[in-house]
């Protein structure tokens, strides 16, 4: 996985409203990523419409984590709860590895 991969991730987000920042690992509380909805429901304060990547990752992390974000993001906007779209999330994510 490469920076044009990353790239193209950071693309489909902004194309379905969503801002993609590189942050800090204790901005998102030691997970290695974190959209706006997943935060609601844990409880974190985040901007809406948002994905933290952790920037010290690797950028082959980076890109399965944006990928993971915007797969659980949008299983929530259609009704699935943080730990059912967390779910889906990552056995869709080990399908593309």
């Amino acid at each position: 996985m490469n920076k044009a991969a990353y790239n193209q991730l950071v693309k489909k987000a902004h194309d379905q409203g969503l801002s993609v920042r590189q942050v800090k690992n204790r901005v998102t509380r030691d997970y290695v990523g974190m959209n706006s909805r997943a935060a609601r429901s844990l409880g974190f304060k985040m901007p809406p419409k948002t994905i933290y990547i952790d920037k010290d990752l690797p950028l082959s992390t980076k890109v399965t984590t944006l990928n993971h974000e915007i797969i659980e993001v949008n299983l929530m906007k259609k009704g699935d709860s943080y730990w059912t779209a967390h779910k889906k999330a990552l056995r869709r994510e080990r399908k593309l590895r």
